[in-house]
């Protein structure tokens, strides 16, 4: 019974403390009961927003490469980023390529119908906007990651930035002096058994080979761009006097008066032949000599991939129309090496030719490498001008003579 009396007055009382709150809160005025009302409807908003995110899947990893050089750098970029993506299972669109400058050259190389987005130097964005960031030239040097979303979206690629940031540490003059380390990196690749396209794989950890990996696509019009010009696919040889960078007195280009002694001797011997000189400046390249058609300074990247594509042979001074034609897998080229390393720059397809008068490269072992012989003092490179015409002429020779019994080019 006295259970029953206790129980009756607790509900009386809990009833008596409801009457007195209603009849507080009918003394308040009704907008402080709506903002009370409202801030309870956020307040329930807001649980239910964070218990829907609890279960909605992570952005994907994105990562960032900030990507500096010339046309030969771009290319040996672009087969490097296809590895890494390919290991860590990357899409396109998990990419962003940032180019402080050379944002025209890299149009022509990266492909971003895919979803892979390029931004040029005024589009910089802070490395912190991105969970990697890495900048590479030759070696790839990891500037930010987020730690805790790599670990939950890409695991396997904190092994990968952990040797990275390890090799940095021990070799750190190949990052914070370049490009003058440069020569010093050739020969570290060179111990190691690398060439320059296979120069950013760090300690093999992709597996690299000399195969051009990443597709450098070209416009549909190739074909009839070939026809307004009355070429046809093999049945022309393209030449190039230039190099990466545009300066006329460049160490690494072969004398003028030997393309115009080469072009005569080409002449004599194969008639019919059709040479093609391409390049960028008539001002920086002139003509080089009695040329079939002289195009230096009328055709965009576009046109000259396409060019590079059908040309039966290339031949050139060591530089980024070399590793193009290579990204393309257009066949062989014939190419002048100076300063720099055949063994390191060169392709197994190509004809590389240097002369004797130098026992090894000399590039950035001084500063104004590119603009002054080492040996002589003087513009014109000791070891480009021991390399005669008539040598380059006796190869160009030995290959067009056994495909013209072959069958395979009329000359």
């Amino acid at each position: 019974m006295d259970r029953k009396k206790t129980g009756a007055d607790s509900d009386r009382n809990r009833m008596g403390r409801i009457k007195n709150k209603c009849a507080r809160y009918k003394t308040y005025s009704p907008f402080f009961l709506l903002r009370i009302f409202v801030h309870n409807m956020q307040m329930l908003w807001n649980a239910r927003k964070e218990n829907t995110q609890m279960y909605r899947p992570l952005r994907p990893l994105q990562v960032c490469f900030e990507l500096t050089g010339g046309m030969g750098d771009y290319v040996i970029a672009a087969n490097y980023l296809y590895y890494f993506a390919k290991y860590h299972g990357l899409k396109d669109e998990c990419i962003t390529l940032y180019f402080p400058h050379g944002y025209g050259l890299a149009k022509s190389i990266f492909d971003p119908s895919g979803g892979l987005r390029m931004r040029e130097g005024r589009q910089y964005r802070h490395p912190g906007t991105y969970d990697v960031y890495i900048r590479l030239s030759r070696f790839p040097a990891v500037v930010f990651f987020r730690e805790h979303r790599i670990r939950l979206l890409c695991p396997k690629m904190l092994g990968y930035i952990g040797m990275c940031r390890e090799f940095e540490l021990r070799h750190p003059y190949f990052f914070r002096y370049m490009p003058f380390c440069d020569g010093q990196g050739a020969a570290y690749c060179e111990i190691m058994g690398q060439k320059r396209i296979q120069q950013p794989d760090i300690g093999r950890f992709f597996r690299m080979g000399e195969r051009h990996r990443y597709p450098v696509h070209l416009i549909e019009e190739e074909y009839a761009y070939l026809s307004s010009l009355h070429l046809s696919s093999g049945q022309f040889v393209t030449i190039h006097h230039g190099c990466d960078a545009a300066y006329a007195d460049s160490t690494k280009l072969w004398p003028l008066q030997y393309w115009k002694q080469l072009v005569q001797l080409l002449r004599q011997k194969y008639p019919k032949l059709v040479i093609v000189q391409i390049g960028i400046s008539k001002q920086l390249f002139p003509k080089a000599g009695d040329v079939s058609l002289y195009l230096v300074g009328k055709t965009s990247m576009e046109q000259v991939k396409v060019l590079l594509k059908h040309s039966y042979a290339h031949i050139d001074n060591e530089g980024g129309l070399v590793h193009l034609r290579h990204a393309l897998c257009a066949g062989r080229s014939f190419v002048l090496f100076g300063p720099t390393s055949r063994q390191f720059y060169g392709y197994c397809e190509n004809v590389n030719l240097r002369s004797k008068v130098c026992r090894r490269s000399c590039e950035w072992l001084c500063a104004d490498w590119s603009g002054r012989c080492m040996k002589s003092g003087g513009k014109d490179a000791e070891c480009m001008k021991a390399l005669r015409p008539e040598l380059v002429m006796e190869r160009v020779s030995q290959f067009l003579d056994a495909d013209r019994k072959n069958g395979c080019h009329d000359s």
